[in-house]
Formats: structure tokens, sequence, C-alpha cells
């Protein structure tokens, strides 16, 4: 695998290169396939995909997490996508470009069609709280460090003075890989709750200074 980044903060170019064996004739093809995309801010009408988006990451990561009702699970995706929850989603957008907003929102935007793959949502509580609200990268967008990139952008937002905390489901094994890994440094507090069906764990990232 070979890769190659370019364009800054904004922009990045991930080049890899994939051996098919033709085993009858003793050589090889290859086939290379490059992914542009920036991590910009959100707009309000991206209110509609970023829903979208997460109603995937519902679907698909708490649709088979065991004892979980499937109507329960289609209940929540309705939820996210409905027209309450989009319009609440317009506004906060709208009010995380203004100076001195609680609340940020980055997208991963492919290029050049500006198609959405990804988001992160953080937010800046009362007393001086800060939470990773929610991160999602579309699945067939993972594995080329979209996630990481929305991370880092959230991370450089957050007030360093203070920790970070963020909720996850207890049996979401790859999310808990994904912020426990060592550029992230998130750990588990030790707070465990239910959410209706589905049972939660804090977790959080120190100050960094």
């Amino acid at each position: 695998m070979v890769r190659s980044l370019s364009g800054g903060d904004r922009s990045t170019e991930l080049l890899y290169l994939f051996a098919f064996p033709n085993r009858e004739q003793k050589r090889y093809n290859f086939q290379v396939t490059t992914l542009r995309y920036e991590i910009v801010p959100a707009r309000p009408e991206d209110a509609e995909a970023i829903g979208n988006l997460r109603a995937e990451s519902w679907d698909e990561q708490y649709g088979s997490l065991p004892g979980l009702d499937a109507d329960w699970i289609e209940k929540q995706v309705a939820r996210i996508t409905s027209d309450a929850s989009r319009e609440q989603r317009t506004d906060a957008i709208a009010e995380s470009s203004r100076p001195g907003a609680r609340n940020f929102w980055r997208v991963a935007r492919l290029a050049p069609d500006q198609t959405i793959v990804g988001f992160v949502d953080a937010r800046r509580l009362d007393e001086g709280r800060q939470e990773l609200h929610s991160i999602h990268v579309a699945a067939g967008y993972r594995s080329h460090g979209i996630g990481q990139a929305l991370m880092n952008t959230a991370h450089i937002w957050f007030d360093p003075h203070a920790p970070v905390f963020l909720d996850v489901a207890r049996d979401n094994h790859r999310a808990l890989d994904f912020y426990m890994r060592s550029s992230n440094d998130y750990h588990p507090t030790g707070y465990i709750y239910t959410y209706e069906q589905l049972g939660m764990m804090r977790m959080q990232r120190e100050a960094r200074v």
C-alpha cells in the first residue's frame, strides 16, 4: 500500500495500490484508486445528509448488538431523520459559524462532487464541560483516515485546559478501539448507564495542558 498526502489541512489524497495475482500467467495486475476529500465546516443545508449518516450509524452499529429490539432501532432511526431533528441540526450548524459558538460541526466532503461521507459534532457545555457528541464515517469510506481527521479537528477546537468526555455503547467494540487509540486517548471513567435499551459507558480524554 502506498499513501500520498497533499493539500495541507483541508484536503487529503489517499493513493492505494492493490495487487491481483494472475496465477496462470504468473504475473500481477494492478489497480490504482485515489480518494480525495476535504474536512470543512458544515453548512445548514448539510443537516439532512448528516442525519442520514447518523441514522446509518445507528442502524449498522447498534442493529447487530445483542438484546436490542429491531423495532426500537427503527424508531431511533425515524427520530434522527425526522423533520424536527433536521431542523434542530440546521439551527445548531448555523449557530456553529458564529463567534464564540458552543458547538462545532465539520464534514468530510469528497472532491470534486462534494458528497458528504463523514461528520463530527462537538459541544461546549455548562461549567466548562466538553463533549464529543457524535462522529461517523460512511461504511464505504473507512480505513482512509477520515475519522481520525475529523477527530483531530474537534480536538483542536476543544479547550486544551479541560477534559473532553463522550458516551458510547459498551458493546460497540470498533468505536471503543478507535477512541482508545493513542492518537485519541479516551479512557473509561467507570460511569455506565442505560439509554432505553442500550447499555452505555462514559469515556474521557484528559486535559492536554
